[in-house]
């Protein structure tokens, strides 16, 4: 019985001084809130009782197990790859009805199956595009024009990681400058891809530029964009020379475009080629 008191007599001096010394302040148990007698409810706007179920991630859709989704390897969101915006449907039909997969296209233009009139319209883009671009092959001047190629350089750099430097620094190292080898930089030009002009010889959208070694550069050509088409037909001159094309892996309908070489004979297969490394 003397133990028994002694029990009781313990649990109501330590005890109550416990709850004495802890009033106003909430004691946290496991996934539990304990409030101390006289403490205020937790806020709520509603009467009903404070929900212990988790809040949603931010999205909508969970993260599949076992990957992250902070910004280092991250799960990508649906349309990441079109500079966070999912394809319009719309310019997605648009695009496969009047354009060709990169992944899928002949690298060299089918001349052959054109006719001689379609022939001789490509012939002409050509040389008119040659011609109106030649002061670009000054770096200079078409900074002046809006193709500020360093810019792009620093750019390219900076998001697309070493590669270019790398192929850079080996035709620097005496490395034989070929279709294969030359490091090729598109440089865009914002405000002619906003200007309502599709396959302007005196408006390219893009110019590329080859890599010679020792921080040389030269005009190799240019590449066409015919978004400002949408929703019509974009212009094909040449048929099957003057070929428009999308590429998936940047978004399916992210665009149409069309690369035109400055090749010497008049070789409009490789003129219009997918790649000037065929």
């Amino acid at each position: 019985m003397a133990f028994m008191l002694n029990i009781q007599r313990f649990m109501r001096n330590h005890i109550g001084a416990l709850v004495t010394a802890t009033a106003g302040t909430a004691a946290v148990v496991g996934a539990l809130v304990v409030l101390p007698p006289g403490s205020a409810a937790p806020m709520s706007t509603s009467a009903s009782p404070p929900s212990t179920t988790a809040p949603a991630p931010p999205s909508s859709v969970a993260a599949p197990a076992g990957k992250h989704t902070g910004a280092k390897g991250g799960a990508k969101a649906k349309g990441a790859k079109t500079g966070g915006k999912a394809a319009d449907p719309a310019r997605v039909a648009w695009a496969h009805q009047y354009g060709v997969s990169r992944t899928t296209m002949a690298v060299l233009a089918p001349a052959g199956d054109a006719s001689a009139d379609q022939q001789a319209a490509a012939t002409d883009l050509l040389n008119k595009t040659e011609a109106a671009t030649a002061p670009y092959a000054d770096l200079a001047a078409a900074k002046a024009a809006g193709y500020d190629l360093q810019a792009d350089l620093a750019n390219h750099a900076k998001n697309k990681g070493p590669k270019l430097a790398n192929e850079m620094a080996k035709i620097d190292a005496g490395a034989p400058v070929t279709p294969a080898t030359m490091p090729m930089l598109h440089v865009g030009n914002k405000t002619l891809q906003a200007d309502g002009k599709v396959l302007d010889p005196s408006a390219p959208e893009t110019l590329m530029y080859g890599y010679q070694g020792q921080g040389s550069w030269m005009l190799m050509g240019v590449m066409y964009k015919a978004n400002e088409a949408f929703p019509s037909a974009p212009p094909d001159p040449g048929g099957p020379i003057t070929r428009w094309h999308y590429h998936d892996k940047k978004g399916p309908g992210a665009g149409l475009m069309m690369h035109v070489f400055f090749v010497q004979g008049g070789d409009l297969a490789h003129a219009y080629a997918a790649d000037m490394k065929s």
